[in-house]
This record gives structure tokens, C-alpha cells and sequence, in this order.
């Protein structure tokens, strides 16, 4: 099973979902690009299991992306 990766702007954003996120979450990036994270996972249990997957946060400047 691939990492999951959601990469988020300095206001919690969605920058970025790589492949094996979407598929985890069945959702699309490109759909999600730019809404606050607590908009796209509204269900508690979905936030939780992302947040529990997280491993490292690393800041992303909109320039990296």
C-alpha cells in the first residue's frame, strides 16, 4: 500500500493530494485544491484517521508546489 501524502498551505488549505490520498479518501485533488481541511474531512472519524496517519508536518510555501 502506497503513503498517503495531503500537503497543507499555512492556513490549513489543501495543497496537495497525492494519488494513493485520493484513493484512500476517495476523493479528487484538483476538486479539493485551496479548501480548508476542516470543510473536506467533516466527519470526526475521517479528520481522526487522517490525523493519525500524519507522520511529520512539514511547512509548504505555494512556491513548492
Amino acid at each position: 500500500m502506497a503513503t498517503a501524502v495531503i500537503l497543507l498551505d499555512d492556513e490549513s488549505r489543501i495543497a496537495y493530494l497525492n494519488p494513493a490520498a485520493e484513493q484512500l479518501f476517495d476523493v479528487s485533488g484538483k476538486n479539493l485544491r485551496g479548501l480548508p481541511m476542516q470543510q473536506v474531512f467533516t466527519h470526526t472519524e475521517q479528520l481522526a484517521s487522517a490525523m493519525r496517519q500524519a507522520c511529520i508536518t512539514i511547512p509548504v510555501s505555494s512556491s513548492m508546489i
